[in-house]
């Protein structure tokens, strides 16, 4: 955890949109969920043993854990008294029956770090002189063993939420979105970061940060602290791979990649990451640096639609493509799909259509 994932500084500079501000507030029109919730009640003890068995999962990302040792030992000491404590709403996935920890991760957290003796970087996890005289400076371990019991034996109330209709997963990412209200709200990646972790979600933050013409692209030597530019890179993947199936809004279109490609074969994702790396290379050599700068920062809808064109085209760069990117920049009807409803079905089809024709057009051979 580092201060600057909280500070407003972004080293990715990316041009202000509204349709694009607008398409993260915005929710798929036509899906209507049928969602199962029910209350049930869990021991310490059992959500414990179902985290240390990867059956009970929390989100991973930067800030999933914030607390400081002397509030954790507050919460500790709650348990030790018999105090109530808020409960918790788990996600039960249709698959794996796994659960997913959508809202309370800070709480079980300074549980089970208490339970294990050990606290955020190495260090032993001792109750705090903010508590009762009897418990402070006290391991897990040093508890006598009623105490130990009635810390095991503690119960948490949990909401468990379960998908019925339609047969999949998505409303996860809405539910997580609502309950993440408090602080700084997570940006749409950085809860793609959470709910769809895997070889994919991997691979995207890997090669974010280690292709360096990529980060040449951006203009950025250091990686977005809000994972903007891993959201881009994500975007540009998804539109090369389905842009036949592309349907507003932007933001479903993205989770729908990344709950699909969640787990694919290492194989599978490698020639992802070569399409991307390589289009990122001809860009670079063809076009430099930060060539989607278009006006104060880098234009998303210019960025995708020139880059899914030189992936569909890899290996027929015309000599004078750097001209013909100087006369789409320039061209009415791209211009005006790149900074107006920048994620409406139509207008994302449109753009690609024109970037790929004007750059690749008749004399690309």
């Amino acid at each position: 955890m580092t201060l600057t994932h909280f500070a407003q500084y972004d080293p990715v500079e990316i041009e202000p949109n509204q349709s694009e501000l607008e398409d993260q507030e915005t929710d798929s029109q036509t899906t209507h969920y049928e969602i199962l919730v029910y209350p049930t009640d869990f021991t310490l003890e059992v959500l414990y043993n179902r985290w240390k068995a990867n059956t009970l999962r929390l989100p991973d990302f930067q800030r999933q854990y914030v607390w400081t040792m002397s509030k954790a030992s507050r919460l500790i000491e709650s348990f030790l008294l018999g105090l109530p404590v808020p409960g918790i709403f788990l996600y039960r996935e249709r698959d794996t029956e796994h659960q997913l920890v959508i809202d309370g991760q800070q709480r079980l957290l300074s549980a089970f770090f208490y339970m294990s003796g050990e606290f955020v970087n190495g260090r032993e996890f001792k109750l705090t002189k903010n508590i009762r005289e009897n418990w402070r400076g006290l391991a897990y371990a040093d508890l006598e063993e009623e105490d130990q019991l009635r810390i095991a034996d503690s119960v948490l109330r949990a909401t468990v939420v379960r998908q019925l209709n339609p047969r999949d997963n998505t409303s996860i990412f809405h539910i997580f979105e609502r309950l993440n209200t408090t602080g700084t709200p997570l940006s749409a990646q950085e809860i793609r970061n959470c709910l769809y972790s895997g070889k994919f979600n991997d691979m995207l933050k890997d090669m974010n940060e280690h292709c360096e013409s990529w980060r040449a692209i951006l203009g950025a030597s250091e990686p977005s602290p809000r994972q903007r530019d891993v959201e881009l890179a994500l975007r540009m993947l998804a539109l090369w791979r389905k842009s036949d199936e592309y349907k507003e809004p932007m933001k479903e279109f993205l989770n729908g990649m990344m709950d699909s490609h969640r787990n694919r074969p290492e194989e599978f994702l490698r020639g992802f990451r070569d399409v991307f790396e390589r289009t990122c290379d001809l860009i670079v050599d063809n076009l430099g640096e930060r060539p989607f700068h278009v006006k104060s920062g880098l234009n998303a809808a210019v960025f995708d639609s020139v880059s899914v064109a030189f992936a569909k085209n890899s290996s027929r760069i015309p000599e004078d493509v750097r001209d013909r990117y100087e006369r789409l920049k320039v061209d009415s009807g791209f211009e005006k799909a790149t900074s107006s409803a920048t994620t409406h079905t139509e207008t994302v089809r449109k753009r690609l259509a024109v970037a790929e024709n004007v750059l690749f057009g008749s004399g690309a051979e």
